[in-house]
């Protein structure tokens, strides 16, 4: 069996989007679900919840902190 794991995340991300969050986790998980919290700002960052499912959290987290700083972290884990 797979181990697969169920990430929940805020990522705080300057100068970027949804969209483009999304496509560069594309390559690490699936169902990746990335929505904005809160608008402030342009020369501010924003709050994005990052919801993904995939095989290696720790690549992920990586990705995530190259383009912002990860706060709030929840994971579960399944098998598939």
């Amino acid at each position: 069996m797979k181990e697969t794991y169920f990430l929940e995340f805020v990522l705080y991300a300057y100068q970027t989007s949804e969209s483009v969050l999304k496509k560069s986790l594309a390559e690490f998980g699936c169902d990746i679900e990335v929505s904005r919290l809160e608008k402030n700002e342009p020369e501010k960052g924003d709050n994005f919840k990052v919801c993904i499912k995939t095989d290696d959290p720790l690549i992920v987290f990586d990705a995530c902190a190259e383009l912002g700083k990860i706060k709030s972290v929840k994971v579960n884990e399944g098998t598939i």
